[in-house]
């Protein structure tokens, strides 16, 4: 019985590791539409400096995405996971309030569009990973990583959708 006690609670965990994946992909994709148009308001109109904003803080993110990971991994193998996981829902809580107070702001477009797209992708990847092999046996890890673009797929789906519904109950009021 103790088994099967704790067979159960290893399969809750692998299923809220597994939405924990999904929302992190959602948090991506649920702000797509406005977060260009900000960009584009920011910019004035300019589609080329937006395309080439948009660009550069993907490409600053991919840079220190990599040492924020890196230290943030060894940091959550020290002091344990359960705290690192508010990382990501933390910063976006953050960076909706000041976009919302400043949303013409170029430079704090920039600066919290790196920081999200680093903080969700820490949540969402790499605690969610060390979580599942802390946790989770082989085959529970095999089952796991089976299911984990599953869970992808319905967030890259349904992001878009929440995203134009969110926007329809704004009335678009986004910038």
């Amino acid at each position: 019985q103790a088994d099967s006690a704790e067979e159960q609670r290893l399969a809750k965990v692998q299923r809220l590791l597994l939405a924990n994946t999904g929302l992190s992909v959602l948090q991506h994709l649920i702000n797509l539409q406005a977060e260009i148009a900000l960009f584009s308001g920011a910019c004035g109109g300019d589609v080329a400096q937006t395309a080439r904003a948009l660009v550069n803080t993907s490409s600053i993110t991919g840079f220190l995405g990599l040492l924020a990971n890196q230290v943030g991994g060894k940091l959550s193998d020290a002091l344990g996971r359960k705290h690192f996981f508010a990382v990501g829902p933390l910063i976006n809580i953050l960076v909706g309030l000041l976009v919302f107070s400043r949303p013409r702001s170029f430079r704090l477009l920039f600066v919290t569009r790196i920081l999200k797209l680093i903080g969700t992708t820490f949540t969402g990847t790499v605690m969610t990973q060390a979580a599942a092999c802390d946790v989770l046996s082989k085959a529970q890890l095999d089952d796991f990583n089976a299911k984990t673009p599953i869970y992808i797929g319905l967030a890259v789906v349904c992001g878009p959708f929440f995203e134009s519904f969110a926007m329809k109950l704004s009335g678009g009021r986004h910038r």
